[in-house]
This record gives C-alpha cells, sequence and structure tokens, in this order.
C-alpha cells in the first residue's frame, strides 16, 4: 500500500507529463525505504497477499493521477463523481459480505464517514493545487499516525524498527517540504 507514492511519481512524469526532479525521485524512495524498515517485522505475506497489495497501490495511484489530471474541474463534482464511483462498486460487492453493523457502532459509523469526506476533499485541493509527486509523499505519514494511535488508544509499543522506519519518513517529508520550498520563487 505504501508503494503507492511511487506509482504516482511515475505516473505523473508518464501520464500527466509533470518533472520529476532527481532530488524528489530520492526523498520518496527514501520515505519508500523508511516504510519497508518499519514494516519489516510485519512482512510475512504470502505472494498472493502482496500482489494484491501492490494492485490495490497501483489502483490508488491511478485515482489520485487522474484526480491531478481533472484539477481543472470543480471540487465538489471531482469529489461527487468520485463518492458516486465508490457507492456503485459498493453496492455491487455488498451482497457478498454485507453484515448489519449494530446501533452503538452507528455514531462511530458517521464521525468516520465525515473525517473521511473532509480528508477526500482536501486530498483532491492539494492535487489542485501541487504535483502529484510532491502531494502523494506525504501518505507516508499515515504509518507514522497509525503507529502513534495504536499506540494510544490499543497499548501497541511500537518496537524499535517501527520508530527508525518513522525518522527515515519523516525525514523524507521534511526533505521534499524543503526542495519544494526551494524551488518557489521568493
Amino acid at each position: 500500500w505504501m508503494s503507492g507514492p511511487i506509482f504516482v511519481a511515475v505516473l505523473s512524469g508518464v501520464v500527466l507529463r509533470e518533472a520529476v526532479p532527481l532530488a524528489r525521485w530520492a526523498a520518496i524512495l527514501l520515505g519508500f525505504c523508511g516504510v519497508l524498515i518499519a514494516l519489516w517485522e510485519e512482512l510475512h505475506a504470502s505472494a498472493l497477499g502482496a500482489a494484491v497489495a501492490l494492485g490495490g497501490a497501483f489502483l490508488y495511484a491511478c485515482f489520485l493521477t487522474l484526480t491531478r489530471a481533472l484539477r481543472g474541474t470543480p471540487d465538489s463534482a471531482l469529489v461527487g463523481m468520485q463518492m458516486a464511483g465508490t457507492l456503485a462498486v459498493g453496492m455491487v460487492f455488498a451482497p457478498f459480505a454485507w453484515g448489519t453493523p449494530p446501533l452503538t457502532v452507528l455514531p462511530l459509523l458517521l464521525v468516520t464517514g465525515m473525517v473521511s469526506t473532509v480528508g477526500h476533499v482536501l486530498v483532491v485541493r492539494a492535487l489542485r493545487l501541487a504535483p502529484a509527486s510532491v502531494v502523494v509523499p506525504f501518505k507516508y505519514l499515515s504509518l507514522v499516525l497509525a503507529s502513534f494511535y495504536g499506540w494510544t488508544f490499543f497499548g501497541d509499543v511500537p518496537r524499535p524498527a517501527m520508530l527508525l522506519g518513522a525518522g527515515i519518513i519523516i525525514g523524507a517529508g521534511l526533505w521534499l517540504w524543503w526542495l519544494e520550498k526551494r524551488a518557489q520563487p521568493a
């Protein structure tokens, strides 16, 4: 899943014709190395599981790249079309795995839906304002946040490899931010 930013960098260069300088590639690859270090102990998946995960990351990268390509579309129309497409796919597959949640879970589902919608709108907005290969590496921060929430709410203490990987991810994100700041005219 975390290989998505690499796919986006490739697709943004090939499909969108956006410039992906060597330093940005280096920051993206450094962040991905941080992900591999952080998840090294967890990478005991089967070949099929790894292929499905890479396929999902590639499709997510396609979604992000197409969102960037359609940046001239109004945010509300783009978000609405994407959510309608997701709803349609969900309705096709729901009969195969649907389980009615208990009423006590509904408030959590509503909050999750609201937060996800705001996040989706912000991603669309970010991709309108900046090249995809700049925006997407910040996805690596979700690994850091997941570790924080796991520790805070579930007592899952991060292992040293996770902390090292998180440090590399944060460093790569800061490096990418610095590269973009330096490239902007004063």
